[in-house]
């Protein structure tokens, strides 16, 4: 019924095994969740497991560090999920074990700093950019009198100076967003994919920073903000209205927009899968402050009000940082608007300090490259549905008979629906919480549904 393969090898499990799974819908949390895991349980310490555990444990070893290994889940002789096994202790007949996958599988993303990730390099020259795919950079004029301690003489107070067609100091290059994103996840040989990507909006999105080359190679983790690759990821999340599902079998990070979710109309019926009786609770929200990043390091920014860069829904108590913001934006003196900043500015060899800021590329303008700010008005269009469903949305928990073909198949962007006397309910899913056991098989599992208000 249930199995799990370490290097193309099958643990000994006891026949009386019993395994506690708790699936976590990656679509309603800001922060990462595993996914899916496993509650902890026991496999005996034979001679194979000894083996295929790596010997954790053994008193022989000189060291035995925690061992996190690459495992596979198989159910009913299917592949169910990919993940690692998590060894937790050894006594002298057993070892304490657990599984995770999804999100879980990926655990590095948490310690994982982007800067030391490998992202690649593009060669940058003198000309204009070209939106993402076709350039994997971009540049343009942005305003900046502080990006030197002690200016030039001729230093115009603009980084990307175009009057001279880019020939003056310094020259940003900015990294696309969804450039980065792709080589950030083919580092851990993972692709991405989702119609997000795809947009016009997103592929002019580019990733501020203060770091100046000379024509010739761009290193792209060094254009990039001081962030885990996770902490990353869960900004780009909150900013743009994204559910990220982990997808570990094909090893792809797909990118929902939430809003798609809430309009789909394809629904799986399990009207004779519940069982009777359920619990219910009302939605506790009052409202959401959605609140950008402000880089501390910008002078402009330093003077801004609490309440710049928040956008919010209802009574906003529920606050939600983001991580992620935008520059503001400045007159230069011949009248064209750009990008502005008050911050020091860096090299290869003197790294400046920089959050993580969003532009917009918008190509040629009256002849010159140029970009704009991204604001709340920007993005509230697409946030604003979702925020309004959190808020009116109820809790409802069911006892449901699930078929292994459930399991096998379950995705995170089902909808629910369920006919019963107390009435018809239409819902997601958010949790389930099931045992499968290799005497009894599926028990029944508690699923915690989210309702879909009519």
């Amino acid at each position: 019924m249930i199995a799990f393969k370490i290097n193309d090898e099958y643990l000994d499990l006891e026949s009386g095994t019993s395994i506690e799974i708790k699936l976590v819908n990656p679509l309603f949390n800001n922060d990462f969740e595993q996914g899916m895991l496993t509650y902890d349980f026991n496999v005996k310490a034979t001679p194979k497991n000894l083996l295929l555990l790596a010997f954790a444990g053994h008193l022989s070893l000189r060291t035995s560090a925690v061992q996190a290994l690459p495992c596979q889940m198989w159910l009913n002789n299917q592949l169910w999920r990919v993940g690692k096994l998590q060894v937790l202790e050894r006594t002298e007949k057993n070892y304490r074990v657990n599984f995770q996958s999804d999100a879980g599988a990926l655990d590095e993303l948490a310690e994982d700093r982007l800067r030391e990730i490998d992202l690649g390099s593009v060669q940058m020259n003198n000309s204009v950019k070209a939106l993402y795919p076709v350039d994997k950079v971009a540049q343009f004029p942005v305003r900046n009198t502080g990006f030197y301690k002690e200016p030039p003489v001729l230093y115009s107070g603009t980084m990307n100076n175009f009057l001279n067609g880019f020939n003056e100091a310094p020259k940003v290059p900015f990294p696309y967003l969804v450039h980065v994103l792709h080589q950030l996840m083919a580092a851990y040989g993972w692709t991405v994919k989702g119609q997000w990507l795809e947009e016009e909006a997103t592929r002019r999105r580019v990733i501020f920073n203060t770091v100046a080359v000379d024509n010739g190679e761009v290193v792209v983790n060094r254009h990039v903000p001081d962030l885990t690759a996770g902490e990353f990821l869960k900004a780009i999340r909150k900013r743009y209205g994204l559910g990220l599902v982990f997808r570990t079998k094909s090893k792809e990070l797909e990118l929902v927009r939430l809003q798609d979710a809430l309009k789909s109309t394809s629904y799986q019926d399990w009207t004779w899968r519940v069982q009777r009786g359920y619990t219910w609770a009302p939605n506790k929200t009052d409202g959401f402050t959605l609140r950008e990043e402000l880089d501390s390091e910008d002078d402009l920014q330093k003077e801004l009000t609490e309440d710049y860069g928040t956008l919010v829904f209802g009574n906003g108590k529920e606050v939600v940082e983001t991580g992620v913001g935008s520059t503001t934006m400045e007159t230069l003196p011949w009248g064209a608007v750009v990008p502005g900043v008050s911050q020091l500015g860096g090299s290869y060899e003197e790294p400046s300090k920089f959050s993580f800021r969003v532009l917009s590329y918008r190509g040629l303008v009256d002849n010159a490259p140029a970009a704009e700010n991204e604001t709340w008005d920007d993005l509230q269009d697409a946030l604003q549905e979702w925020y309004t469903w959190k808020g009116q949305t109820e809790l409802i928990q069911r006892t449901v008979n699930l078929h292994v073909s459930h399991l096998l198949e379950l995705d995170p962007l089902w909808k629910i629906f369920v006919r019963s006397e107390e009435g018809t309910v239409k819902a997601f899913w958010s949790e389930i919480d099931i045992t499968v056991s290799l005497k009894d098989g599926i028990r029944p599992a508690k699923v915690k549904f989210l309702k879909i208000m009519q």
